[in-house]
Formats: C-alpha cells, sequence, structure tokens
C-alpha cells in the first residue's frame, strides 16, 4: 500500500500498491513518486530488498528508525529536506491520528497494521535456492543446510563470499573453520560412535533425530567427522606399537579406540571402509552425492561389514 495525501487528507492515503505493481515501478527504475509504502512482512526479507533496490536507484542513504515519531518529525519542518530513503521495522503500527503529509521515500516493515499494506509471503525453499543461484557459484543446496534455511544468515553468508575468487572452496573452508558449528553435535558424534562400535541398537535411536530435523546436522559435517574419526581408527589398528609419537593421538585416544573399536574391523574391511568414505567424503564437498541418502548409506556401509 502506498499512502499518498491531497492537502485536505490527514489520516489515510488513497491509493494501492500491490507487490507486483511495485515491482514492476522498480525494474523500470521509476521510483521517484514513492510515499509511504507499508509492507506486511513476518520475515522482512522481500521488503528489504526493494527497499535496498530503490535506495540505489534514488542513489540515497537508507536510513532506520526505532519508533515512529521521530520518523514522521524528520518530515515537519518544510525548510529542511528529508533527503534519505527511511525505513522503520516494528511487530505493529497505527497511523490513524498521524499526519503523513509530506512524507517521500518511506517505508515501514509491520506483521500488524491498521490501514492496507503490501502483503510479502513467506519465502519458500526453492525461492531460497534460486535466491543462492542468483548470488554465487557455490552450491545452493549445501549453503541452504549450512544456515537451516535462515535467510538472513544466508544473506551474510553470501556476503563473505561475494569477493570469493572460488565460493564453493571458500564454503568449505568456512565449514572447516568452524563458522557453522552452532548444531547439535551430541546427536551426530553418537550416530558416529555407534556406527564405529557395530551398535545397531544406539543407530536406530540417533538416525531419526539426525532425519527428523531435531539435529541440524549439515551432510558436510557429517562426512568429515567421520572420515576424520576413520582415519584415527586405522592409525591405531594398523600400527602394531600405536604411540602418541607414531599416530599423533593422545595416549588417552589410543586406549579407547584399541578397547571400543578397533576390535570391531579387520584391516581389510577398514582400508574398504576408508576408500568409500573418502569417495563420500569428496562427493558431498562437491555437491554430487544425493545427501537424503546419507544415513541409510553410512549405516549399511558400516554395520554390513
Amino acid at each position: 500500500m502506498v499512502l499518498e495525501q491531497t492537502d485536505d487528507q490527514t489520516e489515510e492515503g488513497d491509493e494501492d500498491m500491490t507487490l507486483e505493481e511495485l515491482k514492476k515501478k522498480v525494474e523500470a527504475k521509476d521510483v521517484s513518486d514513492l510515499n509511504l509504502i507499508i509492507f506486511k512482512d513476518k520475515e522482512g526479507f522481500i521488503s528489504s530488498q526493494y527497499i535496498r533496490a530503490v535506495a540505489e536507484i534514488l542513489n540515497k542513504e537508507i536510513i532506520y528508525y526505532d519508533e515512529l515519531k521521530p520518523l514522521i518529525q524528520s518530515f515537519s519542518n518544510p525548510w529542511v529536506k528529508n533527503n534519505s530513503v527511511n525505513v522503520l521495522k516494528t511487530a505493529q503500527v497505527n497511523l490513524k491520528d498521524v499526519n503523513i503529509k509530506n512524507i517521500i521515500n518511506t517505508f515501514i516493515i509491520c506483521e500488524k497494521c491498521d490501514s492496507p499494506v503490501i502483503e510479502c509471503p513467506p519465502l519458500v525453499d526453492w525461492q531460497i535456492k534460486e535466491f543462492i543461484r542468483l548470488k554465487t557459484s557455490a552450491n545452493p543446496d549445501m549453503l541452504y543446510r549450512l544456515c537451516g534455511g535462515n535467510i538472513w544468515r544466508i544473506q551474510n553468508e553470501l556476503d563473505k563470499l561475494k569477493e570469493a575468487p572460488n565460493p564453493q572452496i571458500s564454503l568449505q573452508k568456512m565449514v572447516e573453520e568452524g563458522q557453522f558449528m552452532d548444531i547439535e553435535e551430541g546427536v551426530i558424534w553418537d550416530y558416529i560412535d555407534a556406527l564405529f562400535k557395530k551398535d545397531f541398537a544406539k543407530c536406530r535411536q540417533m538416525i531419526p533425530k539426525i532425519m527428523s530435523g531435531a539435529c541440524d546436522v549439515t551432510d558436510f559435517f557429517l562426512a568429515t567427522s567421520l572420515y576424520n574419526k576413520l582415519v584415527r581408527l586405522i592409525k591405531v589398528k594398523l600400527e602394531p606399537n600405536p604411540t602418541p609419537e607414531k599416530t599423533g593421538l593422545s595416549e588417552k585416544q589410543i586406549w579407547a579406540i584399541r578397547k571400543f573399536e578397533a576390535s570391531q574391523f579387520t584391516p581389510d574391511q577398514l582400508m574398504e571402509l576408508f576408500e568409500k568414505v573418502s569417495a563420500l567424503d569428496s562427493r558431498v564437498k562437491t555437491g554430487e552425492f544425493p545427501t537424503e541418502f546419507m544415513v541409510d548409506y553410512l549405516t549399511t556401509l558400516f554395520l554390513s561389514r
């Protein structure tokens, strides 16, 4: 909704605008006549994209307000020209007793309003992934999962990747550096331990948590963690006299591996697992593996040995 006032109006505007109409104006770079636009946008993302586009077209700075009153007051002095794009984000706004005369280039993002608004529908998965594809050459499914589908976090990570010569490699490095570690690691570590101990009952307990999304684990993290744990087991299993100096592991780690894991696999089985997990780790990093089958694949791979 674009609210416009004539001289005898003090409370409400009279020109409706849809999101599609606003889109056409932005695409045509015809935004010089915008007054007050109110978005109903719970996520605040779609509306923010339009606001940034308008500011870029008009070559104006975006000024953010925390309250309605100072925003309205910025237009109250006829001798001082408001030369910015103004934004107020609030849960609810009431314009019933507000004089909106002379307000231009101003946007309100809210969840509830007593005036007509431009409705911004919630983003769905494919729209978010398409947004990623338009912004970077990095794997969109991978970045989507790493960020849990949160569009604001995705935008933040895209800003980091913007100048990267190879965005996919940079994304993988960000994961290795732990930049996406705000996940429930306990579930995934319990699952990996159960695989190495061939604990079928524990695997059955962990799998539903992973598959249901209760654990927001990434396929990249799972494959890499599994690979690293397998390397440690091979160092201990294939070394006749494993020591911290020979394996790079602590005495406590060596003791635990020998006691709980080393007896579960023969050397040939370990080398076969290493070959398959190495290939899996590589394919996951390049986005080639259909990751919806990963947990089933890994469970079958380890428990069938």
